[in-house]
């Protein structure tokens, strides 16, 4: 496993005390024992009895039955974010960690009125941007198949300054792309390339080396899937919007090797320093995303000697984010009777 090193250690002082309550906080985390007992538990009951005595345990009541698992992760989640918001100093690192909600928002937004179907059900909490000032923003007629933007009212242009331009400016591709090929495909693809794009502009506005450590991890395995899944597919225009910037390798250069295809792939991954990924061209591609955990993992575990910086902020959400996703895979899996060999075999890294 290739070794993640970032340049430079943060130095921004003004995180120092975040940074002493970020390390007193991780002594309560799920470890990967308390984890695997967890995986190991006869039902989600006990579960959620092994999780009493942990942060969680503070959205747990007697009350609480097997389905209600997500409210108390959600509860957790809400505390993390809560403690980030209050503690971050830099705008954009603030939409670091929201943007990628409001973006995901953004196309259930679309999704819905294109489709004539409430999703409200589906809306994340995290974004930074309600979901009212979302639909009363992003509303268009159908019959005229074009955005029509309607106006805010003062609360609402107060509270967000209207919707952000590169919000604005990526639901205008969307839609016209979608009124050209009536594709609904364009709707995920272009969000996600502009959603990854300004996440990479982000990282360079931040100047922070571990940052852009962590989005590379992230975007390097999603292309890297996606190349694997729609290989020998004609995928007419939308192949220029199926890869993601931000990745050691460019959307450029994925779609120069997806033309032409005169070059092991393994070749290409070795060249671009991305070797731990050789394996997965012969196996599940369920292996990406267990080797993008655990580079994830790794950058995250070095990230606990940071003593200062908006990054030691940003890794504890991403630790809490990690933890959250082991947690949700094994109390799926034992509402569903899934065997708890093939839970342990799913389970995402914990730090």
């Amino acid at each position: 496993m290739r070794q993640v090193y970032f340049e430079k250690e943060p130095t921004d002082q003004r995180y120092t005390y975040a940074a002493g309550l970020v390390r007193c906080f991780e002594n309560s985390l799920l470890d990967k024992n308390k984890i695997h007992r967890m995986s190991e538990a006869r039902d989600v009951q006990e579960v959620i009895r092994l999780l009493q005595d942990t942060p969680y345990g503070a959205y747990i009541s007697g009350n609480t039955q097997q389905y209600d698992f997500e409210q108390i992760l959600t509860g957790r989640r809400k505390e993390v974010y809560k403690f980030f918001d209050k503690y971050c100093l830099d705008l954009p690192g603030y939409h670091f960690i929201h943007a990628p909600f409001d973006y995901l928002n953004l196309k259930l937004v679309l999704k819905s009125q294109i489709a004539g179907k409430k999703l409200k059900h589906l809306f994340n909490i995290f974004g930074s941007i309600k979901l009212d000032v979302f639909k009363k923003y992003f509303s268009f007629d159908q019959s005229e198949q074009e955005f029509q933007q309607t106006p805010l009212s003062d609360e609402e242009t107060v509270l967000e300054k209207v919707i952000p331009d590169h919000l604005i400016k990526c639901s205008q591709q969307v839609l016209e792309y979608y009124y050209q090929t009536k594709d609904p495909r364009y709707i995920d693809v272009i969000i996600d390339q502009h959603a990854y794009g300004y996440l990479d502009t982000l990282t360079d506005l931040l100047n922070s080396s571990f940052l852009s450590d962590l989005l590379q991890i992230e975007v390097d395995s999603i292309n890297l899937t996606t190349y694997l899944r729609i290989q020998n597919i004609d995928l007419g225009e939308l192949v220029n919007f199926i890869f993601l910037p931000g990745g050691r390798i460019s959307p450029e250069d994925w779609n120069r090797f997806l033309v032409k295809q005169d070059e092991e792939l393994e070749t290409i991954l070795n060249e671009y320093q991305l070797e731990e990924y050789t394996g997965v061209v012969d196996k599940d591609l369920w292996e990406a995303e267990k080797i993008k955990d655990q580079l994830k993992v790794e950058l995250l575990r070095q990230a606990r000697f940071f003593t200062t910086g908006l990054e030691t902020l940003i890794s504890y959400v991403y630790t809490v984010e990690q933890e959250v996703k082991a947690l949700r895979r094994i109390m799926i899996g034992k509402n569903n009777n899934v065997s708890k060999s093939k839970i342990i075999k799913g389970l995402s890294e914990v730090v």
